[in-house]
This record gives structure tokens, C-alpha cells and sequence, in this order.
């Protein structure tokens, strides 16, 4: 993981000078963009949530991914406060702030046995976090429990990049791209581009490593909306 770091950080270098700009520079933009982005990122699944109130029917959204959003932004909240990462700490309130919102709005849209599931996706991270708070302050700021918070936090991080690839047998069963959206799967490339590059400026292997990932499943994602048509074509084709 080191050496990646350091060949990482040669080729931004280099890159760098031959564009005439300072890594300092480059490092602020990475981090601004990082910070949009993660707004961005945090808004991603309001495509689905919008057809699940049209529709009315979790058939319309990916659930897994709703519940890691709200895990993710939940704990990077607890780790970058425990951290005194201070500048992180809005937007990762907002983004599970938002989350929390657009569950309420799955929940609200659906009925039956659906409504105790949009529920349970919802109850089940948020006893978690709180899990994880009342670890974190039992630990205490820059504590081992901080730290351990931290890689676990790195951990679900991955999957909420990966939470979207759990539809791939019924993509393959429907030759569609599910509940996939442009507009999210774009804020996960994104979002994991922009911190792959403070990772990488701030040789932070736990930051560059599951951004890696994420562009690599992002783009994955992306060729499975670029390349098949949505759920929801493929249902209005078929009633034609």
C-alpha cells in the first residue's frame, strides 16, 4: 500500500508540473470537489425515490443502498468528529440527514409488508450508529475506539459502492440496468475520483484504498447504464 502511495503520488506530481500547478492547489480543489461531490453523492438516490412514489412499490429503488448511505454518512460523521476533522463533519450531517429524509419518503409511499421493510432499512443502521457513538465517546477523541470506528467506516464505504452491484442477477434476468441511475451513479464516480486524489496527495491509504474501489466499481456501474436500457423502459417496451 505504501509503494502504491508513493508511485501515486509521483505520477500526480508530475502531472502537476507538466500543467504548471502546485500540489497544494491541486490538493484544496481535490478536496472542494471531494466535499461537493459527497453533497452530490448524498442526493443520488432521489431518481429512485421519485419513481417509488409514482410507483408506490420498493420494486422501484435498491434498498441496500439506501440503508448503506445512511450508515456511511452516519459514520463518517462519528469518525471525523472523534478525528477533529472538523471541515468533514457538515456534510456528512447533511448527507444523513437527507438520507433519513428520503427514507421517510420510501416510507411513506409504500404499504403492507413493503412498509415494514423500507422500516427495518431504516432501524437497523441508525441502531448501529448509535452503537457507534456510544462506543466513540467511551473511547474519547484520537482513541483506539476512534481508530477502530475509522476502519470500519472505510469498510462500509465500500459498500455502499458496491450496495448497487447486488441487482446484478436481476439486471441479467430483466437486460436492464435496475433501479441504476445516471445522475447517481455519476456522484459515486465522482465522489470516490476526487478522494482517490487527496488520498493519494496525503499518501492515506485508508482514505485512497475504498476510493479506488469505488471508481472501479463506479465505472462499472456507469457501463451498465450507458450500455442497457433502465427498468423502467424496458417495463413501458413490454406493455407496448
Amino acid at each position: 500500500a505504501t509503494a502504491g502511495m508513493e508511485v501515486g503520488y509521483a505520477w500526480v506530481a508530475q502531472a502537476a508540473g507538466v500543467a504548471g500547478v502546485q500540489l497544494s492547489s491541486v490538493s484544496a480543489a481535490a478536496a472542494s470537489l471531494g466535499t461537493l461531490s459527497s453533497l452530490w453523492m448524498g442526493l443520488g438516490p432521489w431518481p429512485q425515490v421519485q419513481n417509488v412514489r409514482r410507483l408506490g412499490t420498493l420494486e422501484a429503488i435498491n434498498m441496500q443502498t439506501l440503508s448503506c448511505a445512511l450508515l456511511n454518512g452516519g459514520a463518517w460523521f462519528i469518525y471525523t468528529f472523534l478525528i477533529d476533522v472538523f471541515e468533514a463533519v457538515p456534510v456528512n450531517g447533511f448527507n444523513t440527514v437527507v438520507t433519513l429524509g428520503l427514507l421517510a419518503v420510501v416510507f411513506s409511499s409504500v404499504q403492507g409488508g413493503e412498509k415494514r421493510q423500507a422500516a427495518l432499512h431504516a432501524t437497523v443502521p441508525v441502531a448501529v450508529l448509535v452503537a457507534l457513538a456510544a462506543y466513540g465517546y467511551v473511547g474519547g477523541k484520537h482513541s483506539a475506539e476512534a481508530h477502530n470506528i475509522g476502519m470500519l467506516t472505510s469498510t462500509i464505504g465500500l459498500l455502499l459502492y458496491a450496495a448497487p452491484l447486488s441487482e446484478v442477477p436481476t439486471m441479467l434476468g430483466t437486460r436492464s440496468a435496475g433501479t441504476l441511475s445516471l445522475f447517481g451513479v455519476s456522484a459515486s464516480l465522482v465522489c470516490s475520483m476526487s478522494w482517490l486524489l487527496v488520498g493519494i496527495l496525503s499518501k492515506s491509504a485508508p482514505i485512497a484504498t475504498p476510493n479506488l474501489i469505488g471508481v472501479v466499481l463506479s465505472l462499472l456501474q456507469l457501463s451498465i447504464v450507458v450500455v442497457l436500457p433502465s427498468a423502467a423502459a424496458v417495463k413501458a417496451a413490454k406493455k407496448a
